[in-house]
């Protein structure tokens, strides 16, 4: 039995999945360049170009965002895609990593949290070695209305949390955003297999946009130096967003002139 940490191409469809391979690899050759943040994943990634477009394009599209999700992938097969050049040639400012449903839904036994977190933890590694620039943001598994599966997200949630080391790896939580105001599963965002999402179901993803912004933590970092360090020079505060940012850039005559020497 293959471990859910070992590299592992697919078993079923091989030579479509050989095939997609070859289609993302030829992606990261083609827009080198061009890729500063990469989705990799299994369908709930994949399906952001299709179901959740809508977000895709007007959030992470325009800002270099290129999607590596394969549908029905569990952590063996993505493990053996990084390891097998699809992301050669690549150094993104940031990676956003989801995966662990395939595991669950195919593994019944004991210790399938246990062994997918293995996994994951093993990904997590792989990523930073190839990509020791990047951040990665490791997102948690959104639950499911299934009880007993559910049980086994909260697990693996519970396990991969631990991941995060608030440096280059960051564990993002997804399960608020998917429960009613009872706390239920909300069957709402899900499509009739109770597994994939709906347009509704990416909404979230939206709300989270603006931390995804590859240069966002290292922003923070300096903002909160800046703040400690000139605490007593400090009589007015500009917060806000792209056009507050902006007058630090094109417009920084202004700002020389009439603001900073306030």
């Amino acid at each position: 039995m293959i471990l859910p940490l070992e590299p592992q191409q697919r078993l079923g469809s091989l030579k479509t999945w050989l095939d997609k391979h070859q289609e993302l690899m030829k992606q990261s050759a083609d827009h080198q360049k061009d890729i500063r943040v990469v989705f990799i994943g299994d369908s709930l990634t994949k399906y952001f170009l299709t179901a959740g477009h809508l977000i895709w394009d007007k959030y992470y599209g325009p800002d270099g965002a290129y999607n590596y999700g394969v549908c029905g992938d569990n952590t063996s097969n993505i493990l053996w895609r990084i390891q097998n050049h699809e992301l050669v040639g690549l150094q993104p400012k940031l990676i956003v990593f989801q995966c662990g449903y395939n595991n669950l839904f195919a593994d019944k036994s004991n210790t399938v949290a246990e062994d997918t977190a293995k996994g994951i933890e093993t990904i997590l590694q792989e990523l930073m070695a190839r990509c020791p620039d990047s951040k990665i943001i490791h997102m948690g598994v959104i639950p499911i209305r299934d009880p007993g599966l559910d049980h086994q997200c909260l697990r693996l949630d519970a396990m991969t949390e631990k991941f995060d080391n608030q440096n280059n790896i960051y564990f993002l939580k997804t399960r608020a955003h998917y429960l009613d105001t009872y706390g239920m599963v909300d069957g709402s965002l899900r499509t009739s297999d109770g597994v994939h999402l709906t347009r509704a179901g990416y909404q979230p993803w939206e709300a989270e946009a603006g931390n995804w912004w590859p240069n966002w933590m290292q922003i923070h970092n300096q903002l909160t130096a800046n703040s400690r360090d000139q605490a007593d020079h400090i009589k007015a505060l500009f917060l806000g967003a792209s056009l507050t940012n902006f007058l630090g850039g094109d417009g920084r005559q202004l700002w020389d002139s009439y603001y900073a020497p306030k």
